[in-house]
């Protein structure tokens, strides 16, 4: 018959009578102090990369505007890192807990206090069993058997205290882990900022570029305009030039006329005196002379004044010329009518000038073989008179 187990054997673990799913605190955690350098390392672990987390928040505050291409590969490439790092803080801390999870949980309870309790209950019952019944065993069996129980007592206290002091580790390990998922999303949403910022200022940089490019086209249009208008005046003032001296040959072939109508008067005038019995004709052939130089000088004084209006036209072509810049498709168009008057008026000037040369020579061809006939006659009659 095997020996039966005493109330103290019962609180010494047995290897081979173990539940299932029990594990030893070796099992579970190592040797001692395993869990304190895990802990620790941890603890470290967080506080380098809690100290790369202030570095990168620092250097993206002190980014500007003034290069936002930087800033931005800056902050995303600061966004990966941290992402990486706070993914490693969160398996450190999951395994962590992880660990004080199975540390407290022990074989199966997860309630410490429970825990406690049943093995307290438990001890009491078997060292009741000590004092009654047919299996009361001696004094100095129940001295030891205290002691065991004292020892018991110490050793789930200092457990007691290792796990309240690990609790709030990991609370304290959780709340860092939560501020540091709440300045995360902070700086994300600065990204988020930056980036809005980042697109603005790329859409104003296009528009003002397409505004620029837009300037600059019609620069280059107005340019060509004002060359062509500026080979417009020039071609209009030779025009004018052309026509001046027009007005000058005019205004000579006028004088040599006159010059001309001077001298076949006074050949009249001779030939009056010469001839008095041909006064009479003669008085006729100089009112039709003097007719012909009224209308000579009427048309004189047309073209004169015809000249003029074309001089003022001139005038108003040239004052025209200044208001070109700003409105050169009607002044392009009010030259344009201008100088075909004006050819017009020249054509009508020369056609005038040769129609009035022609019919005067011929009147002065008409009246110089009138006068040789009256002559002729008035120097026969004399002959026969003799």
């Amino acid at each position: 018959m095997p020996p039966r187990k005493g109330p103290v054997d019962s609180l010494k673990p047995d290897p081979k009578t173990k539940a299932a799913g029990e594990s030893t605190f070796n099992h579970l955690f190592g040797n001692q102090g395993t869990f304190e350098q895990k802990w620790e390392d941890a603890q470290r672990q967080a506080g380098i990369w809690q100290g790369r987390l202030m570095e990168v928040e620092s250097r993206i505050e002190s980014l500007t505007m003034d290069n936002v291409d930087q800033t931005q590969q800056t902050l995303s490439d600061a966004a990966e890192h941290l992402s990486h790092a706070i993914s490693s803080r969160e398996i450190n801390i999951s395994n962590a807990a992880e660990q004080l999870n199975l540390r407290l949980r022990f074989d199966a309870p997860i309630d410490v206090h429970a825990r406690l309790s049943e093995q307290q209950t438990r001890i009491d019952e078997e060292l009741k069993s000590l004092y009654t019944g047919e299996l009361a065993l001696d004094s100095k069996l129940v001295e030891d058997a205290m002691n065991d129980k004292l020892k018991a007592l110490r050793l789930m206290g200092e457990h007691k205290s290792e796990l309240i002091l690990a609790q709030s580790k990991v609370d304290a390990l959780k709340a860092d882990f939560v501020q540091l998922q709440d300045e995360f999303t902070a700086l994300e949403l600065k990204s988020g900022t930056l980036q809005t910022n980042f697109d603005a200022v790329q859409k104003e940089k296009a528009d003002l570029e397409d505004t620029r490019q837009e300037l600059r086209t019609q620069v280059a249009d107005l340019e060509q305009q004002v060359a062509d208008l500026k080979k417009q005046v020039a071609d209009l003032k030779t025009q004018l030039d052309t026509a001046v001296e027009i007005k000058t040959e005019l205004s000579n072939d006028n004088a040599i006329f006159h010059h001309k109508l001077d001298a076949a008067h006074d050949d009249s005038q001779k030939a009056t005196e010469q001839a008095e019995t041909l006064k009479a004709q003669l008085k006729i052939e100089s009112e039709r002379v003097g007719t012909l130089e009224g209308q000579l000088k009427t048309e004189s004084e047309r073209v004169e004044a015809e000249l003029t209006a074309k001089s003022t036209r001139i005038e108003g072509l040239e004052q025209a010329d200044k208001q070109l810049w700003e409105n050169h498709h009607q002044a392009n168009k009010r030259s344009w009518e201008e100088i075909a008057s004006l050819n017009q008026a020249l054509d009508e000037v020369r056609t005038a000038q040769s129609n009035a040369s022609i019919k005067h020579k011929k009147e002065m061809h008409e009246l110089w073989e009138a006068v040789n006939k009256l002559t002729t006659e008035a120097k026969n009659k004399d002959d026969e008179l003799d």
